[in-house]
């Protein structure tokens, strides 16, 4: 790929420097009209690209072609019209090529940010579970509490709507520090499913096991602005879909 996006900008440039040797104002105006194109077709989809390239270059051809015919150009001149005209298709087959082989490379480093961000297993600043990761052993704990006839519960911790974002993001990031603290360690999962709340899944515990570690959480945000939520998990998508938290097929690539 990288030899191809090298030799193909190699020759668009040419291109471009061969409209030199076209006369005034034949030059000026295809290099007009390919500026005004490259900055179309910047914005548009590849497929749109091609028909814009197809579309353009048969009209202009067209155009060419009439001037030469109605003003009964001949000889040399008539040849600057072929070479405008080949030169004008080059440069727009060229751009389009660019134009595919970025969006292709963009599109490239996305998905390996996003596929980067879902094999994290945990937050650098927090240390808490990313998200993708707490599903996937969500997922486990699920299979084996339905296997082993155990009780597990996800509780929702967020913040009031009132409260304004930046004041938001540091209370979330406190009560996900506190979660971390009230929770067993290599047993519950704790994460922060965006900056709006904090997600604990508590695996095999009753309701006094939830009571103790709510109770634990409650002694450190009573003054605060935090509200909670909690779903048993039985179907560990239908609690998420209660708790309106992205599913795992949401989530993964």
């Amino acid at each position: 790929m990288r030899k191809g996006w090298i030799a193909s900008n190699t020759l668009l440039t040419l291109l471009l420097i061969s409209h030199y040797w076209l006369t005034p104002p034949l030059n000026i105006v295809n290099l007009s009209i390919l500026g005004f194109s490259a900055l179309v077709m910047a914005f548009l989809p590849n497929r749109i690209n091609f028909l814009y390239i197809l579309t353009v270059s048969l009209a202009y051809g067209f155009i060419l072609t009439s001037v030469s015919f109605f003003q009964g150009i001949v000889d040399l001149k008539q040849l600057q019209f072929i070479a405008a005209n080949l030169l004008f298709f080059g440069v727009l087959l060229l751009l389009w090529l660019t134009y595919a082989t970025m969006k292709e490379l963009i599109q490239l480093n996305q998905n390996l940010k996003k596929q980067v961000e879902r094999l994290k297993r945990y937050d650098d600043t927090s240390g808490a579970l990313t998200y993708s990761e707490f599903l996937e052993q969500a997922k486990i704990i699920e299979t084996t509490a339905k296997r082993r006839n155990e009780t597990a519960y996800l509780v929702y911790l967020y913040s009031s709507p009132l409260i304004k974002d930046v004041a938001r993001t540091a209370l979330i990031k406190k009560v996900l520090q506190v979660c971390l603290q009230a929770t067993r360690k290599r047993f519950d999962l704790v994460c922060s499913p965006d900056d709006k709340g904090v997600l604990i899944l508590l695996q095999n515990t009753g309701r006094e096991g939830l009571i103790i570690v709510l109770s634990r959480i409650n002694v450190n945000y009573v003054d605060w602005a935090v509200e909670y939520r909690i779903e048993e998990v039985g179907d560990l998508n239908q609690a998420l879909s209660k708790l309106n938290l992205p599913l795992p097929d949401e989530v993964i690539i």
